[in-house]
């Protein structure tokens, strides 16, 4: 379901999206919009403009799709020797043309579709490009392996085998770490892992490499993401909904593992936390609750906090009483 809905939006942005981007100066009215649509190439041309070419604009006159003449074409200035643009990029020659082919005009019919039609049409589009081109990518990333000496059977064996091998070890791993940590301890970094601790320093100094978050993002965040929850449920704001499913997918699935897990695991899960952060301040400041001056504050001081944290991070060599200083509990070790 989530997928449709990000797909659903998808089409309707193709359809709905320019016809709603209206130029400086112009009416807002239906009837203008109507009218600047349906505009022939010569008026655009005696009017000083050409007529819309944008990615996802039809013809002029085209139902359903009225967008505003596109402004004079500016000239081209020189560009310096050994410069380049995007078209002139390895490999991107071809992208203006792949763009263009969201223009087409049965892909431009589908937002009008309804019922079991534009059903089949967002799932199509979510098999698409959630399964197929993912899933391609992804066997594709097997194409080393089938150079290895040895290797036999191609490219989706390889793959399929490689899969069974991780499962296996995953599955069956019963070894302990004094580093491991459970699920739930994540979030309040309970325990980080220690990597590396240096030898042959000068005495009194300290180097090592430990892996947790920021606790004014990591703390933070867990009371925003509850509270993004409670305001997006209220304002009725679905945008925020991959970043909940994003958030879940990422964490909920260690719950059910029953091998050793350690706090990186829930590094991918830290964006979405980001993102709860960004909302909810986002809200406060535009009820005029958290004036612009205390997020400025909050930034400050999360970056400060890395590069107070940065030597037990990156294995800097700092004093034994500035490195032990850092711990705020004792199960944090380095």
């Amino acid at each position: 379901l989530f997928f449709v809905a990000r797909a659903e939006e998808l089409l309707g942005w193709l359809a709905d999206g320019p016809s709603r981007r209206l130029a400086p100066g112009s009416a807002r009215s239906p009837g203008s919009a109507r009218q600047r649509g349906a505009q022939s190439p010569q008026a655009a041309q005696s009017a000083g403009s050409a007529p819309s070419q944008g990615l996802f604009s039809g013809s002029p006159g085209s139902p359903g799709l009225h967008v505003p003449p596109a402004p004079p074409r500016q000239p081209k200035l020189p560009r310096a020797p050994g410069s380049s643009t995007l078209s002139t990029l390895p490999g991107l020659s071809k992208l203006p043309k792949l763009l263009g082919l969201l223009k087409h005009p049965k892909l431009l019919k589908l937002p009008s579709l309804s019922g079991p039609p534009r059903l089949a049409a967002l799932l199509g589009f979510c098999l698409l490009f959630f399964v197929a081109v993912p899933g391609a990518i992804y066997l594709l990333s097997y194409a080393p392996y089938t150079k290895v000496p040895g290797a036999g059977g191609g490219l989706f064996k390889t793959m399929l085998d490689s899969q069974a091998s991780m499962f296996d070890y995953h599955s069956t791993l019963k070894d302990t770490h004094p580093f491991e940590s459970a699920w739930w301890s994540w979030p309040i970094m309970a325990k980080p892992i220690w990597y590396y601790m240096a030898t042959g320093l000068e005495a009194g100094m300290k180097a090592g490499i430990s892996s947790f978050g920021n606790p004014l993002v990591w703390w933070v965040g867990i009371p925003c993401l509850a509270a993004a929850l409670i305001i997006a449920c209220k304002k009725g704001d679905r945008h925020m909904a991959p970043v909940f499913a994003g958030f879940l997918f990422q964490y909920c699935p260690w719950i059910f593992i029953s091998r050793a897990t350690f706090i990186y695991h829930y590094f991918s899960a830290v964006p979405f936390v980001i993102f709860s952060i960004v909302y909810v301040m986002k809200d406060l400041a535009d009820a005029r609750v958290l004036p612009r001056k205390a997020a400025v504050a909050y930034l400050a001081a999360t970056a400060l906090l890395f590069a107070l944290y940065y030597p037990v991070l990156s294995g800097l060599p700092v004093s034994v009483g500035y490195s032990d200083g850092l711990r705020l509990f004792s199960s944090w070790t380095w």
